[in-house]
């Protein structure tokens, strides 16, 4: 199943291949495809497994409302939903509505239904302001408001326009989603992996901004568009302190670590990707289904499995774990149990179920796990199969809803083979839909909130009601009013309110009135609650930048230093690189030396645009030592910014006999290759000579201990060729251990002599598979190279089997005509075998007894590079811990089919740069500065943008196909026997 792809409005999952025609496809027998039975919204009650404690109640349902897959809430209480009966293939038909939903007895259930809007093409968001409210309809954002009292809008304008559909164009569009008030005032988006090239409809087309892998948010006031940390598929949530959380397919829960804002800001230093998966699962994790399997999916799987139809075969069993995240949302509410406060819900509507994650923070990086009294069941469960939770919201009444789409199928028909959609009808249950909410034991239906004539006394003090829908509201209706008496009523919020969530909503509506003034931050770096001093050092970036700010305020920041909430110093390392006043280098080192967390220790890479030398001779003057870890990465930056080099080397020199001494000597060479220059041209005094002839000395010196080695080996990558050359090739030996061979041809790598390709052909025969593959960087990266390679392989000095399919195909279109031109004669055009005949080949290994020993042996010889898995291997493909509940035929399917699924952020990207350099890897992060690109052998290069030739797709997996050569049977019963063990 983890190659389905489930697609409900909001987004086209890329469909496994093409069904074959009808034609050409088996058909079904008779019986094998019985329908499957729609339940009333009455009995459709009686179908869900609730956590003990819970229940399930219906709150609007068909003929009320039908398709819905988005909501929101006025401020009397009144829902609006977006019905998208469109969906899957009706794309080019105007079938979507907006529903405005009453409930007016106050009983908790909506008993009236007014059309708000209709003919609408594709709606997929919705968000109340100023008594109207946004919708999104690709490729526009619409704001309609119904002026005139008769329930329909008649107001109705586009305010950007531009938000790209994806691809393919025949396939249903991935829509933005999840509109969301931010503490900020601003209204958020998930992108859905689209983005587009957005404007104002009054603004000229130089003025759009590109929202390709950026989600986005505008001012629903000035319409100021913004690029955002990005991007999700469906759903986007934040909890209390204004974290963001998304979900994707498999990828069940997400977050959005930092602004990209931070990453864009340092040219000289390319910061990890803001997206992170924080599932203590992993992608694909688990879930406990209790709905029967669906006949067609059964039949299409079965089909797959015995090779009659392209497609996963899915292990044999479509069904158990995340193929459709979507509608991720953190519980904002007062009717839960306070445990469940700040827990995350996410649907997974082709399994029928919701799901519950809570959080750790003990890290910057959070982690998400199940709760430990529901490690082998769901939070909710139906027996229902028509049951598609696609999106969740906080409700008035402190509950949280649920917008069930409510379809016989919810599959992208184009991943249906005809001959089975024959039998289906792709648009059953287009006339149903239900919301339901989900109520504790003993819940009482509170009064419905009215704030049409609630005072601004009254909103502030909403601020700090328990319910967070509440919260959310009195911060819009304040913004919307604009009513500076509100100022003084907030200063006293600031230092009174009892939820700490209502204290950051009055800091960014103080700064939204022009009133944030200094003793307001200072107040609320004080304040008891991490959450509001986090965002009081954001709000703080600002005065820092006024020249060097108040000396209470840096003083404020540096006591910072030694908060204990994590998520704090990690904000106070980013907020110190807004300003370039020299007083935040003395609280950077504090910090410096206090963290071990890598995340902080990024973020204050990240701030040091300048001043980064200035930093290292603190750290140096300073008696404890720093992490060094950190050092390296900062001595790199210093070289990468070309500032300060004389003073780096100046410190190198007093280390002149410590292991130190070699391993910043390194950092600070591939710092200035970075900036296209050399450590070569930078110590031209030849102050580093002692330095160098230690390192030749302990490289050559096989008595040493291999890590001292290491690091000498890592220190001649910048020394002349002609001195150490021989000594680095001459450890390519199989007498020397792999890691310091490996470190060698890291080295190697730096020189362009053409005695290091023929070298290693010559010592071809016996390199082990990882110094192969690190090898096969090497030979690509430089034309000439690649070209004495393709010579070689002519010979049949080297095999063309020892070639990776990704790196023949990527040869077979290498942007150096001669060397395309080479690689087609010398490796011919493609004729690979059809994966799903070797799929069938291999069947046979199912049925052996697999020796997870021997399997371990080929993990390493063929996996290891790119794969970890038992602490084993190198992390650039997925981690294999989280296949341990696939089936054996999944991942035979998935070895030797790796471009079945593959995951925009797996597929392969080609570099050129304009020194004649090739890189072939997954895109790590990247910013307006740089690309990070992550390779096999757990090796991550940061290009400059400024040498950047071409950036190019290889549109495949970086996995290559072709791994059953040399592999038998009984191979891959060992080797799935130990991935399984």
């Amino acid at each position: 199943m983890s190659t389905v792809r489930i697609l409900f409005a909001i987004a086209v999952l890329i469909a496994s291949p093409k069904g074959r025609s009808l034609a050409a496809d088996p058909r079904p027998d008779a019986g094998e495809l019985p329908r499957l039975t729609a339940l009333s919204p009455k009995d459709a009650l009686k179908s869900f497994r609730v956590r003990e404690g819970f229940r399930m109640q219906t709150v609007a349902a068909e003929p009320l409302v039908a398709d819905p897959m988005a909501m929101t809430f006025d401020a009397q209480g009144r829902m609006y939903v977006v019905e998208l009966h469109g969906y899957p293939e009706k794309r080019l038909e105007r079938l979507g509505k907006i529903k405005r939903l009453t409930d007016t007895d106050g009983d908790g259930v909506f008993d009236r239904s007014t059309v708000f809007a209709e003919n609408l093409g594709w709606p997929s968001a919705i968000i109340c302001y100023d008594g109207g409210v946004f919708v999104g309809c690709t490729p526009d954002i619409w704001f309609m408001r119904d002026n005139d009292g008769d329930g329909e809008a008649d107001e109705k304008k586009v305010v950007f326009t531009g938000f790209s559909p994806g691809t393919p164009r025949e396939i249903a569009p991935r829509l933005f989603n999840s509109f969301r008030w931010g503490f900020d005032n601003r209204i958020y988006a998930a992108s859905s992996m689209n983005g587009g090239i957005v404007r104002r409809p009054d603004q000229p087309e130089k003025d759009t901004i590109d929202l390709r892998r950026h989600d986005f948010s505008f001012d629903p006031r000035t319409f100021d568009l913004r690029k955002e940390s990005g991007t999700a598929q469906h759903g986007l949530t934040f909890n209390r302190r204004g974290h963001k959380f998304t979900c994707r397919n498999s990828n069940h829960i997400i977050t959005m670590l930092y602004d990209w804002r931070y990453a864009d800001r340092n040219p000289h230093y390319t910061m990890p990707n803001w997206k992170l998966d924080i599932g203590k699962e992993g992608r694909s994790a688990k879930i406990f289904r209790i709905s029967p399997d669906e006949p067609w999916r059964v039949l299409r799987t079965r089909w797959r499995t015995d090779g009659l139809i392209a497609g996963s075969a899915e292990g044999g069993k479509p069904f158990g774990f995340f193929t459709s995240a979507t509608g991720v949302t953190v519980y904002h509410g007062n009717a839960f149990p306070k445990d469940f406060l700040g827990c995350a819900f996410i649907g997974a509507p082709a399994n029928n179920l919701v799901h519950r994650k809570v959080f750790d923070h003990d890290t910057v990086q959070p982690l998400a796990r199940r709760a430990s009294d529901e490690l082998n069941r769901e939070f909710i469960a139906s027996t229902d199969n028509w049951f598609r939770p696609v999106q969740f919201a906080n409700a008035p009444d402190g509950t949280l809803y649920i917008a069930d789409l409510y379809r016989e199928l919810i599959e992208v028909a184009h991943a249906i083979p005809e001959s089975i959609k024959a039998h289906l009808n792709i648009y059953s249950g287009t006339d149903r839909g239900r919301i339901y909410r989900v109520v504790p034991h003993g819940f009482q239906q509170p009064k419905s909130p009215d704030f049409r004539n609630a005072t601004v006394q009254q909103l502030v003090a909403t601020l700090a009601h328990p319910n967070g829908w509440h919260r959310d509201t009195a911060s819009r209706l304040l913004f919307e009013r604009n009513d500076a008496q509100t100022v003084p009523l907030l200063n006293a919020a600031l230092e009174q309110s009892g939820e700490f969530a209502g204290r950051i909503r009055a800091l960014y509506l103080l700064r939204h009135f022009k009133s944030l003034s200094q003793v307001h931050l200072l107040t609320a770096m004080n304040d008891r609650a991490p959450g509001v001093r986090e965002h009081a050092l954001k709000l703080g970036e600002e005065a820092l930048n006024k020249g060097t700010g108040n000396p209470a305020l840096w003083s404020r920041f540096n006591a910072l230093v030694a908060d204990p909430d994590p998520r704090v110093r990690f904000q106070l390392a980013l907020s110190l690189g807004e300003s370039l006043s020299p007083t935040r280098i003395g609280i950077l080192a504090q910090l410096a030396l206090n963290e071990s967390d890598p995340w902080i220790h990024a973020a204050i890479l990240s701030s040091l645009k300048t001043g980064a030398v200035e930093l290292f001779q603190e750290l140096s003057a300073n008696k404890q030592p720093a992490n060094e870890a950190f050092l390296r990465d900062l001595i790199q930056l210093i070289g990468a910014s070309k500032s300060g080099v004389s003073k780096a080397i100046n410190q190198i020199v007093q280390d002149l006999d410590t292991d130190r001494a070699l391993v910043h000597t390194a950092a600070l060479g591939a710092g200035l290759r970075r900036s296209r220059s050399s450590l070569r041209a930078a110590d031209s005094g030849n102050r580093l000579k002692p330095v160098f002839d230690r390192a030749l000395k302990l490289a050559g010196g096989t008595r040493q201990k291999a890590p001292g080695r290491i690091d000498a080996v890592k220190c001649l990558a910048y020394a002349r060729f002609e001195t150490v050359g021989p000594t680095l090739i001459g450890l390519i030996n199989i007498s020397e251990p792999e890691p310091l061979q490996l470190a060698a041809l890291n080295s190697l790598d730096e020189f362009s002599g053409a005695s290091i390709p023929l070298t290693l052909i010559e010592r071809w025969s016996v390199l082990t598979p990882a110094l192969r593959a690190r090898a096969m960087r090497l030979f690509l990266r430089r034309s000439a190279f690649t070209m004495i390679l393709l010579r070689a392989i002519e010979r049949g000095q080297i095999s063309s089997q020892d070639i990776p399919a990704t790196r023949i195909r990527y040869l077979r279109s290498h942007a150096n005509q001669e060397v395309r031109a080479q690689a087609e004669t010398i490796l011919g055009k493609k004729t690979t075998t059809p994966r799903a005949q070797v799929i069938t080949q291999f069947m046979t290994a199912l049925n052996r007894n697999g020796r997870p020993d021997d399997g371990a042996k080929i993990f390493t010889a063929r996996c290891a590079t790119c794969h970890r898995f038992k602490g084993q291997g190198h992390v650039l493909g997925p981690d294999l811990e989280t296949t341990r509940s696939w089936s054996g035929e999944e991942l035979l399917t998935h070895i030797l089919d790796p471009n079945r699924k593959v995951e925009p952020n797996q597929r392969a990207y080609a570099i050129e740069t304009k020194s004649g350099e090739s890189y072939l890897g997954l895109i790590a992060s990247e910013s307006s500065g740089a690309v990070a690109l992550r390779m096999p052998l757990g090796i991550t290069t940061s290009i400059p943008r400024a040498n950047i030739r071409s950036l190019r797709s290889q549109g495949v997996s970086l996995m290559p196909e072709g791994l059953e050569f040399e592999l038998s049977a009984q191979g891959m019963a060992d080797l799935i026997a130990f991935l399984k063990k």
